[in-house]
């Protein structure tokens, strides 16, 4: 970069970049163990894990229709609720700069607000710091169809953005989710879309690309 302050994991990852104003993603909540989040969708990303380990889950959010402010459980392939680990956040351009107290803010070029230290709290205590995103898929990379050994990451307990997911009912419907695999072999996480329909004669699969892309992380301290 010609000018500004930039920021990198230990990975060499970008954390934070004075030219991006979406560069600085914040941590404000995260949960050990719920079958449910309540977010914005304009705002915030989730990103989770299955609660426990050590297993083979299919795992999507529930169908909604709303837009703004929703609740979405954490589903299985069968409907069943999944009890997930959360880490929920927003980009530092979706924050009021902070006008006191103490810390480290950066602004690009334009004013927009790229990091803001005071806000790793976020006015609640279950926040814990920063979140790195260490495997990436762009949109329409991927057939659908899970391929055992081509795992988008290896590491089956990363944590996998949710919002591009979607288990429309535990029939017919439309089914975008992940397989976190964490049980000795072929660990890893993995992307499943298709569409399922049932005929007089029997049932249908068709496999179809990610709509959206795919970011896979850790979080700082989590």
């Amino acid at each position: 970069m010609a000018y500004g302050i930039e920021i990198l994991s230990g990975n060499g990852n970008l954390q934070v970049s004075s030219n991006y104003s979406d560069s600085g993603f914040i941590v404000t909540d995260t949960y050990t163990s719920v079958n449910s989040i309540t977010y914005d969708r304009s705002k915030d990303l989730i990103f989770a894990r299955p609660a426990s380990g050590g297993g083979n889950q299919y795992v999507g959010l529930s169908t909604t229709s709303g837009t703004g402010s929703v609740t979405r459980t954490f589903q299985d392939t069968s409907g069943n609720s999944v009890n997930m680990e959360v880490i929920k956040g927003r980009f530092a351009s979706e924050f009021t700069a902070s006008t006191s107290g103490y810390g480290v803010q950066v602004f690009n070029s334009d004013g927009s607000l790229v990091f803001d230290s005071q806000q790793y709290s976020a006015g609640t205590t279950n926040a814990r710091g920063g979140f790195s995103v260490t495997d990436y898929v762009p949109a329409f990379d991927l057939n659908g169809q899970p391929n055992l050994s081509s795992p988008i990451t290896t590491d089956g307990r990363k944590f996998a953005n949710m919002d591009p997911t979607l288990i429309d009912n535990s029939g017919d419907g439309f089914y975008m989710q992940y397989l976190f695999r964490d049980a000795g072999s072929n660990e890893g996480i993995f992307w499943e879309s298709y569409f399922n329909v049932t005929f007089e004669l029997g049932s249908t699969s068709s496999y179809f690309s990610n709509f959206n892309p795919i970011l896979i992380g850790e979080g700082g301290s989590v």
